[in-house]
């Protein structure tokens, strides 16, 4: 597929089967994750591995839209296998982004010499634990498990060789207030929940919620027209301000982590002193977080963007 091709993606047309759009896009996605593998292998680039995820990631969400499209079992079967496949990932991903937020700690926290010996020391030991997670991702990747997943996504979305069944022959533009309903309703019980609780784990299921909102509405966007255009892109900018909040969560475990790893190894002093300083620093960010969440919450107006995403979704169908 022409590169270009795969960052634009299929542009799904209205009138076209349930069944059809579902595998057009399940191909399109295997295609993405397929050509940023080998940029993976290699290595070099942290930004191959995150694209490679995020496909990995657009696949579960697409399976969750359009669900009805596939049988039963194997929905669950590659929803099982990418859950496995996106952890994988996961663990180089999160270390690449630690890796990279590097400079930025140190140019905050880094003071004096002992400082500086301390985020030496722990830029080390993520060095040490990116090569192991390295080493496990390409033995998977390089294993039978993944082999299987990819044959198993080849069969789940090639073009039809039978006749549609009754799920899959309606119209996808007939079908998408079905397929975002859930998304949307998710989303409107996480901020709920949020608005009652004001804590961080509410926060962080906001944040995911809206994601798979996002990731909903980026395969149907031009079906929805102008009008969904401005909330959508409101969507995306509430997701960026909560994902500092993700990294600031991110930060104190790692903290947590090497601090308990150095404390069982009887670990220098200024490693330890600078990762009391990350995790200090991780811990105010968090306490400020609900106060935050709850500004980006009135600058995305989340009951406005269901009931436009909502109702073009409806005029869609209708038309």
């Amino acid at each position: 597929m022409d590169p270009e091709d795969l960052d634009r993606g299929p542009r799904l047309e209205p009138q076209e089967p349930l069944g059809t759009a579902a595998r057009r896009m399940g191909r399109w996605l295997v295609a993405r994750m397929r050509y940023h593998e080998s940029g993976t292998r290699e290595g070099r680039d942290p930004e191959e591995l995150h694209q490679m995820r995020v496909a990995t990631r657009r696949l579960r969400a697409m399976l969750a839209i359009f669900g009805e499209a596939f049988d039963a079992a194997t929905q669950q079967a590659l929803r099982l296998e990418l859950r496995w496949l996106a952890s994988v990932q996961g663990a180089v991903r999160d270390l690449d982004v630690h890796l990279m937020a590097m400079p930025r700690w140190r140019s905050a926290f880094d003071g004096g010499e002992v400082e500086h010996q301390g985020w030496d020391g722990v830029e080390q030991r993520l060095e040490r634990l990116w090569n192991q997670a390295r080493v496990e991702l390409l033995e998977a990747l390089d294993g039978e498990r993944y082999r299987r997943l990819v044959e198993l996504a080849g069969d789940a979305f090639a073009p039809e060789l039978e006749p549609p069944t009754e799920a899959t022959a309606g119209r996808l533009d007939n079908a998408l207030p079905g397929l975002l309903r859930p998304p949307l309703r998710r989303f409107r019980r996480a901020h709920e929940r949020f608005e009652r609780e004001r804590t961080v784990d509410a926060a962080h299921r906001l944040r995911i919620a809206a994601k798979r909102v996002r990731y909903a509405t980026d395969m149907i966007a031009p079906m929805l027209g102008s009008r969904a255009r401005k909330p959508l892109r409101r969507l995306q900018r509430f997701q960026d301000a909560l994902g500092e909040l993700q990294d600031a969560t991110v930060a104190a475990a790692l903290a947590e982590r090497l601090a308990k790893q150095e404390l069982q190894a009887e670990a220098a002093p200024s490693v330890l002193f600078v990762l009391g300083q990350l995790h200090g620093a991780s811990m105010a960010a968090l306490e400020q977080a609900p106060s935050r969440v709850r500004r980006a919450i009135r600058a995305l107006e989340p009951r406005k963007l269901r009931r436009t995403v909502g109702r073009a979704a409806r005029d869609v169908a209708m038309a």
